[in-house]
């Protein structure tokens, strides 16, 4: 029979309750900047380059202000 005064050992995992997100924000904020920067380039490239903007082009800008705007209703 178990011991009920034994304590439990430590859990490894984290507090579901807790709050994170001064450790993600910034990792949100970097890939926010980077994936805007590399549309920004795959737009201009497609667009003024190649003078062809097709549907992709748009449904990756809408992917990126999608991402936006869910990274800002924090």
């Amino acid at each position: 029979m178990a011991d009920p005064t034994a304590v439990a050992p430590p859990s490894s995992l984290p507090d579901p309750t807790e709050w994170n997100g001064q450790s993600v924000a910034p990792s949100a904020a970097v890939a926010l900047a980077l994936a805007v920067v590399a549309v920004a380039l795959r737009c201009w490239c497609r667009a003024w380059v190649l003078r062809v903007f097709a549907l992709e082009d748009w449904l990756i800008v809408a992917a990126v202000v999608r991402f936006h705007l869910l990274l800002s209703l924090d």
